[in-house]
């Protein structure tokens, strides 16, 4: 919890992350990602219980993040190109 890591490129590390953190007990939100590879993610170990998807954070996706940072061991942001405010 509290770190921030920048990914770029391909999922496969994105979901290789989910993946752990679920597979210990742990939760994981998913925001502005709406093709994310949930089968990918339970191939690699993933309990899909365990994760919240949010396709669309609407009009400030930083602040939706920044709420779901409270109760969640990794949250996932994707921008989708648009710039942080």
């Amino acid at each position: 919890r509290g770190t921030v890591a920048v990914l770029s490129g391909a999922r496969s590390l994105q979901l290789s992350l989910v993946a752990a953190v679920t597979a210990e007990g742990g939760h994981v939100a998913i925001i502005g990602q709406p093709d994310v590879g949930l089968l990918a993610a339970a191939e690699m170990g993933a309990d899909l219980s365990r994760i919240a998807v949010i396709p669309e954070a609407g009009a400030d996706p930083v602040e939706v993040a920044a709420v779901l940072m409270d109760g969640m061991d990794l949250v996932v942001l994707g921008l989708g190109g648009r710039t942080v405010p």
